[in-house]
């Protein structure tokens, strides 16, 4: 398989989204051709993301993270993203390792924002992701998983410290992963933990409400515009840390296409 670059990738995908092929829920219709990022770009259903990857040159851990973010944005922004994605990575100039640090930093950040009480446990693993940004490897990322879990213990901050914990053990488990899909599939987990604590809350009102099937219904929507948010943030975030080639250590301040909508 000859090896193409992403350039090339940016002009199939651009027509892709000028023929509306790109459709969530289905990896490719056979029929239409349409499918979603990358069933439609590969024309297949059999390792469409880890084909494309490697015939493009892109990190397969991106390949599942971007895929995550394309099912789980809304119709209108989904359509947008693949060319989006692709054309940023294309003005990315760092070491693509880089990436996923950077945008842990940005997702924990938002994360200990909205959980004051378990921020310090959470600003620890943002140390940790700085440290490797800084070229220290020398990195306890036991220590921070450990510092997260303790947050266990307060009561009141349950479901906020449960996120922090898991998103420590995604990005262990993305370092020191045996293949690049496990640390992919680690940072696309990672990156829907935001909404955990917002989605208990809407489990218990569905419970509360289980009689009331206009309840219910209002809870699942609601439940639905709080996952697109999140999932719109990592989008713009991801965007972000490509198009500034780097949070830490860039200077450039393009904004997303997705996040002006």
């Amino acid at each position: 398989m000859n090896q193409l670059t992403p350039q090339h990738l940016v002009t199939e995908m651009i027509e892709h989204a000028h023929l509306d092929n790109f459709i969530q829920g289905t990896w490719i219709d056979n029929d239409t051709g349409k499918g979603c990022m990358w069933g439609c770009t590969m024309q297949s259903d059999n390792n469409a993301i880890e084909k494309a990857c490697q015939l493009y040159n892109i990190p397969l851990w991106l390949g599942y993270l971007s895929e995550a973010i394309f099912e789980g944005l809304s119709v209108e922004d989904a359509k947008k993203w693949p060319v989006d994605c692709i054309e940023a990575f294309c003005e990315y100039e760092g070491d693509a390792e880089n990436i996923k640090h950077e945008i842990a930093i940005l997702r924990l950040t938002t994360l200990a924002e909205n959980n004051p009480s378990v921020a310090n446990e959470i600003n620890g693993i943002i140390v940790c992701h700085q440290q490797y940004l800084n070229g220290d490897l020398d990195i306890d990322w036991e220590a921070a998983e450990l510092a997260a879990l303790a947050a266990l213990a307060a009561r009141s901050a349950l479901s906020a410290a449960n996120s922090a914990a898991l998103a420590t053990r995604s990005a262990l488990a993305a370092l020191e992963a045996l293949s690049a899909r496990s640390a992919a599939l680690s940072a696309a987990n990672s990156a829907a933990l935001a909404t955990r604590s917002a989605l208990a809350t809407r489990s218990a009102l569905s419970a509360r409400s289980a009689l009331s099937a206009r309840s219910a219904a209002l809870s699942a929507a609601l439940a639905a515009l709080e996952a697109r948010s999140s999932w719109k943030l990592e989008a713009g975030n991801l965007l972000k840390v490509l198009r500034n080639n780097g949070v830490v250590n860039g200077s450039k301040d393009k904004h997303s296409e997705i996040t002006r909508t």
